[in-house]
């Protein structure tokens, strides 16, 4: 499973049950959606870095990088894929 069905899927299951994990845009805007808040992007960033075993600096931490689904995922592949 690649990293936006990932993130995807826990977007559905823990904020919007009825979205659907392959029904979700990349583009949409989630803060603007109502999808998350600014606690909802702290529980994010908790289980990116469970999940994906990533450390998440206190500088990275702003709503605009956190604000859509392709935006999480491009940051969570440039974590993974350090210095590419």
């Amino acid at each position: 499973m690649n990293i936006k069905a990932i993130v995807a899927r826990f977007l559905s299951e823990e904020f919007a049950p009825d979205i659907k994990a392959d029904e979700f845009d990349e583009n949409m805007n989630l803060v603007d959606f109502g999808i998350i808040d600014s606690l909802g992007v702290l529980k994010l960033v908790a289980w990116l870095e469970s999940d994906f075993d990533i450390v998440i600096q206190p500088e990275e931490l702003n709503v605009e990088q956190f604000s859509t689904l392709g935006v999480i995922t491009r940051f969570v592949d440039g974590k993974l894929k350090p210095g590419l």
